[in-house]
């Protein structure tokens, strides 16, 4: 199989911070996000990476900071989500994946002090799924999620995650370079971010 990215975040237009952040995304925290327009990730494996730089705890019901957000939605109880949460508001990262069941697999950390850039990174193998932070496999479980997560798609979002009328966060800092790969990326790869 032909390995390469499915999605690039490349944001020219929406610049802030620029002398400290180069072209790095801007949120605010309180309502600031991303729609994409139809879903990037299809069935594993896949990789979801991004650099961000945290300000504190983010927007939303539960004060979370996430990344990268793609759901599928018509109840909460038979949803599909791939969530890489930076700070999931109680003190942890969070890299999740939810099936059609809303059986939920998670590895999780304790997330990086704010007011610094770190590299988070998701990895999703047919067995398992493996949270890095700044290049360092940080937790890891089995995955027995089934796929695909792109039917019946309800958002794919960067910077928010949301379900039925609840946002539960909105990422207040910056997000750069964030890329997905339809395969899973090995540790030297994503070390060598």
């Amino acid at each position: 199989m032909h390995k390469c990215f499915i999605f690039v975040l490349l944001f020219p237009l929406l610049l802030r911070g620029e002398n400290y952040f180069g072209k790095a995304l801007y949120l605010d925290g309180q309502c600031d996000f991303v729609q994409l327009l139809a879903p990037v990730i299809y069935d594993a494996p896949f990789t979801v990476e991004a650099w961000a730089y945290l300000y504190g705890p983010g927007g939303g019901v539960y004060a979370q900071n996430p990344i990268f957000e793609q759901r599928s939605l018509e109840t909460v109880m038979h949803a599909s989500a791939i969530l890489l949460n930076a700070q999931n508001g109680e003190g942890f990262t969070a890299w999740t994946i939810r099936d059609y069941e809303h059986y939920l697999n998670r590895a999780k950390a304790p997330q990086p002090p704010h007011l610094e850039w770190h590299h988070f990174a998701g990895v999703v193998t047919p067995e398992k799924l493996t949270l890095y932070i700044d290049g360092q496999p940080v937790d890891s479980t089995i995955n027995e999620q089934t796929g695909p997560y792109h039917l019946d798609y309800d958002h794919v979002t960067i910077g928010r995650h949301a379900y039925l009328d609840v946002v539960a966060g909105y990422l207040n800092g910056f997000i750069d370079d964030l890329r997905i790969w339809n395969h899973a990326r090995s540790a030297q790869e994503i070390r060598e971010e």
